[in-house]
C-alpha cells in the first residue's frame, strides 16, 4: 500500500523541499498551494525524478476547498497517511499598537485556520485507516517573545499547543502529531518581509535574513521525513527544531513522552 502525504505550501520554499524529499523517499504526494504555476512546477520536478505527485491548487483558508483537496487526493492517490502543514504567512512587522489589525487577518487565516481546516478534513480518514502522522510548522516566535511580530509569535505558539493537544486526543487512534521549527530558512516570503522599511529600521535577528546564509530548506525537509518515518515512533506531541539532535531523541522516545521535554509548559509547579 502506498504512503500518501498531503503537503500544503508545496509550491516553493520549505514546502517544495518537503515534497521533493518525501517523494524521493517513496511517498506519493498531493501538493497544495494557491499559486498553480509554482505547484505544477514542483509536481513536474518530482515526476521527472521518478516520483508520483498530484498538484491540487488550494487556498487552505477556505474550508470547502480543503475538503475538496482531501477528497480528490483520496480518490486519485488513496487514503492519506500523513499531512504536512507548511502553508502560512509572515508579518506584518511592527509594534503591535501601530499596526492596522486588518493586516493581521491573512496571517491568522493562513497559519491558524489553514492548519485547522486541513487537520479537520484529514483526521477522519486517518482514524478510519487506523493511524497516521501530522506535522505542523511553528518556528520563530513559538517559544520565545517576538517583539514587532507579537501576533505572529502568538499564533505560532498556539499552533504548538494545538498540536500537543491533538496528539493527546488522537493517541489511541494511533495518530502522531508533532510540530517543527525549521530554523532561519531564507525564502522569498521571509526576504520580502525583512526588506520592509519597518524591518530595516528595527534590526534584529529577523530583519537580517536577507543578508544571512540561513538554514537550508532541506534541513527542515529532513526533520519532516524523520517525523513521518518509523524511526521516530513513538514520538508524538513534541516541538522539535532542526537544531535538535532529534535522531538521538528517538531512542529516548518513551521517556520523553512521559515528561514535558520539547513542549510548551510552565517551569513552576502547577496548582490546577
Amino acid at each position: 500500500m502506498s504512503k500518501v502525504a498531503i503537503i500544503t505550501g508545496a509550491g516553493r520554499g520549505i514546502g517544495r523541499a518537503v515534497a521533493e524529499r518525501l517523494a524521493a523517499d517513496g511517498w506519493v504526494v498531493a501538493l497544495a498551494a494557491r499559486t498553480a504555476a509554482e505547484l505544477h512546477a514542483t509536481a513536474d520536478q518530482i515526476t521527472a525524478n521518478g516520483g508520483v505527485a498530484l498538484a491540487i491548487p488550494t487556498d487552505v483558508t477556505d474550508a470547502a476547498a480543503v475538503r475538496e483537496l482531501v477528497e480528490r487526493a483520496t480518490a486519485e492517490l488513496g487514503v492519506p497517511t500523513a499531512l504536512v502543514n507548511i502553508a502560512g504567512a509572515l508579518g506584518p512587522f511592527g509594534q503591535f499598537h501601530d499596526l492596522d489589525l486588518a493586516q493581521l487577518r491573512p496571517m491568522v487565516d493562513a497559519i491558524w485556520w489553514g492548519t485547522l481546516h486541513t487537520c479537520h478534513a484529514v483526521l477522519p480518514g486517518l482514524i478510519e485507516r487506523g493511524g497516521g502522522s501530522i506535522v505542523n510548522i511553528a518556528g520563530y516566535g513559538a517559544a520565545d517573545p517576538s517583539p514587532r511580530l507579537a501576533a505572529y509569535g502568538a499564533i505560532k505558539a498556539a499552533l504548538v499547543r494545538f498540536t500537543e493537544s491533538l496528539a493527546a486526543e488522537t493517541k489511541r487512534a494511533k495518530i502522531r502529531a508533532n510540530v517543527i521549527g525549521p530554523g532561519l530558512v531564507i525564502t522569498r516570503l521571509s526576504t520580502e518581509i525583512a526588506s520592509t522599511a519597518e524591518a530595516t529600521r528595527f534590526a534584529d535577528g529577523m530583519v537580517k535574513m536577507a543578508n544571512t546564509k540561513g538554514v537550508p530548506a532541506s534541513e527542515a525537509a529532513e526533520l519532516v521525513a524523520f517525523l513521518l518515518s518509523d524511526e521516530s515512533a513513538p514520538l508524538t506531541g513534541r516541538f522539535l527544531t532542526v537544531h535538535d539532535d532529534y535522531r538521538a531523541l528517538a531512542a529516548q522516545a518513551a521517556q520523553i513522552n512521559t515528561g514535558n521535554a520539547y513542549t510548551l509548559r510552565r517551569l513552576t509547579q502547577s496548582t490546577f
